[in-house]
């Protein structure tokens, strides 16, 4: 790990305005950033290393958590910025060289989603200020109220008609104002919380329901929604972030969160064609959350209270590559406009993964016990070495003690019961890192756990389990 120098930039005036008629000067220095780069065994033969690069926002500039991040008119990205406990908010606007603040004229907005709209200005949502907000790239805010209620706007998207459309979480609308500001309402049926917005291939709007659908929307109106089936082992998905693939279907998060408030268990990627056709993808470790759509031909997607970003190619196959900082949660995601994928982190920073096209190396093969006990000490779990790479595991419920980095690792088991109570297993994932830094495909290796395990040992044998090659 290396660090660079903190790029100080001069002090610079941002304006806002509480209404169109209305201006007003806010000055807001800009904020150094500190760059952290991870890069995976460099070696200096190798002119493109994949890195993950964190930018922590500076201590005495921004104070509140990043979350939504969209590509900007300017060359730059934009993020939402919201202080807690007031709700207080900012928007904020990053390159590689250096971050500026604009704080929301409405105290306690805090503010959500954010896009680029079709006016080459940054509209975004106030989760709590009730408004839809308008920033130039020059700085001035404009803000429109929504009806009166908390309807709580969330994602918020540019439509095929020109207007930007958002949703409204507390009340089961879908929103949509135009460039001018004049605005509209669509009711969802009762119980709707739609929270991910996207314009889809068929000139709709589709939108993610935290009550287990995505639903279909027309500029006229007309709605249409999909159930997503229930999860037999779980209960309730909440899907909540949308995109459009690559090959014009959509695609949403989906977190299962009735298993119990672990973020390690897993969620699920969906996909659904304009037809309703709907295929799923689970994920055996974590929840995502946001997902975009990248120009490498591949969905990318954070996960929830999460420390890594996941990229699922169009059939599926799932990568995993962790951000440098511990807590980091990852939150907002989206396709920079130099080809990157910049993301936003909960613990004040925003972050990139350049070379986003690296050769991947193959998806390791793990060898692990086919079952263990809980609370099994001394467990083996391997993959072949290649040389020059460095080793990626995750175990969920169990313990890393030894290996970390290396193609062998030694774990200790979990136990039932607790945040397990519904999983009767161990499972554990790898991945490779070659020496430019890229991640292989995730493989995994599901352990049962089996109390009281008595394997059947021919006479004058030592009892041993069997280890297998488990390439799930």
């Amino acid at each position: 790990m290396s660090k660079a120098d903190p790029l100080a930039r001069p002090s610079g005036t941002c304006f806002s305005a509480n209404s169109l008629a209305e201006t007003r000067k806010h000055f807001s220095p800009r904020v150094a950033l500190m760059c952290v780069v991870v890069q995976v065994c460099i070696f200096a033969s190798v002119a493109r290393a994949q890195t993950v690069t964190e930018y922590p926002l500076s201590p005495s500039g921004f104070v509140g958590s990043p979350g939504g991040i969209t590509a900007g008119p300017d060359g730059a990205v934009w993020f939402t910025v919201t202080i807690a406990p007031s709700d207080g908010g900012y928007i904020g606007r990053a390159t590689p060289a250096g971050a500026i603040e604009f704080q929301i004229p409405t105290s306690g907005a805090g503010p959500v989603g954010i896009v680029t709209g079709p006016d080459g200005n940054l509209w975004f949502t106030e989760g709590s200020g009730n408004k839809i907000g308008r920033i130039t790239p020059a700085g001035s805010i404009v803000e429109y109220d929504l009806s009166p209620g908390f309807n709580s706007p969330q994602g918020i998207a540019v439509g095929p008609d020109g207007n930007l459309w958002f949703t409204e979480g507390a009340t089961g609308k879908i929103g949509r104002i135009t460039p001018s500001g004049f605005l509209t309402d669509f009711q969802l049926p009762p119980m709707s919380v739609p929270l991910g917005i996207v314009a889809g291939p068929d000139g709709a709007l589709w939108f993610a329901d935290l009550v287990g659908r995505i639903g279909r929307l027309t500029t006229r109106g007309d709605l249409t929604e999909f159930q997503l089936p229930t999860d037999p082992g779980c209960g309730a998905d909440e899907p909540s972030g949308i995109a459009v693939g690559p090959d014009g279907a959509l695609w949403a998060t989906e977190r299962s969160l009735a298993c119990g408030f672990d973020v390690r268990l897993g969620g699920k990627i969906e996909r659904l064609t304009s037809a309703g056709e709907l295929t799923r993808f689970d994920l055996p470790a974590g929840h995502p959350f946001e997902i975009c759509s990248a120009p490498d031909g591949n969905l990318w997607f954070t996960y929830l209270a999460g420390q890594k970003i996941g990229k699922i190619t169009p059939d599926g196959i799932v990568t995993d590559i962790p951000t440098p900082s511990p807590l980091s949660w990852t939150h907002g995601i989206t396709a920079g406009p130099d080809g990157a994928i910049w993301f936003t982190e909960e613990n004040r920073a925003v972050a990139r993964i350049t070379n986003i096209n690296c050769a991947q190396p193959a998806k390791p093969v793990i060898s692990a016990p086919i079952n263990v006990i809980p609370g099994e000490t001394g467990i083996v779990a391997s993959v072949p070495p290649s040389p020059g790479s460095t080793y990626s595991w995750e175990v969920v419920n169990g313990t890393i003690t030894s290996g970390v980095g290396t193609p062998s690792v030694m774990i200790t088991a979990g136990s039932f019961g607790g945040l397990y109570s519904h999983l009767a297993e161990m499972r554990i994932l790898a991945s490779e890192i070659s020496r430019t830094g890229c991640y292989s495909p995730r493989a995994l290796a599901v352990v049962a756990l089996v109390a009281n395990l008595s394997p059947v040992v021919p006479p004058n044998r030592t009892p041993r389990r069997t280890r297998i090659v488990n390439p799930r």
